[in-house]
């Protein structure tokens, strides 16, 4: 029997690892394909939304942002999402006017996408804190690693999203929370305590 080895033969040389890395970029190449295309997009989006209806949110986005803003933090979003996506979560939210920035892949060269530390290192410059002062919270072991090369003060798993407790201890995370509203402010002020 003949085997072709022209489209998976790189495969073959490749370790678990690897080949779930290749996996990952052709489903990636195929899907931002797909988002750019004018006559999917729109449908995606229309689904997104949809697929929200009735479900309530895992944290009161709003009341997490108000309480930040009164201690005078600053909020970033970074993310791998479209302007688009993160258009429809300031107004889903209506955190739009507590938002300072917004890191996303349509960002540009400027801002590299997480985990990029130069993306860390430019958005603390941007606005005048050190990195060591800082406070990144996800839930992804990209997230997670985004906080961690750029050598954050504290890096916040949240367990309610994509990754378990386990994932993000795992990526390095220096603790994991189960409900932001309730934790995160205490979680940063025991942090910080001695600084």
């Amino acid at each position: 029997a003949v085997v072709s080895t022209q489209s998976t033969g790189r495969f073959a040389e490749c370790s678990m690892e690897g080949i779930r890395q290749e996996l990952v970029e052709r489903y990636q190449a195929a899907l931002e394909s797909l988002v750019r295309d004018p006559d999917v997009f729109p449908v995606v989006m229309d689904s997104c939304r949809r697929s929200g209806d009735g479900k309530h949110p895992v944290t009161d986005i709003s009341g997490l942002f108000t309480k930040l803003k009164e201690h005078n933090h600053y909020i970033v979003i970074a993310t791998a999402d479209c302007d688009e996506g993160v258009d429809m979560f300031l107004d889903d939210n209506d955190v739009r006017d507590k938002v300072d920035f917004v890191m996303c892949a349509t960002s540009g060269k400027d801002f590299p996408p997480k985990p990029s530390a130069v993306s860390a290192a430019r958005l603390c410059q941007h606005f005048g804190v050190s990195q060591e002062d800082t406070v990144m919270v996800g839930d992804t072991p990209t997230d997670i690693n985004f906080g961690l090369n750029g050598q954050f003060g504290l890096v916040v798993g949240v367990s309610t999203g994509v990754g378990s407790k386990e994932e993000l201890m795992r990526a390095g995370a220096h603790v994991v929370l189960s409900d932001l509203s309730a934790q995160l402010i205490p979680e940063m002020e025991r942090h910080f305590q001695g600084k």
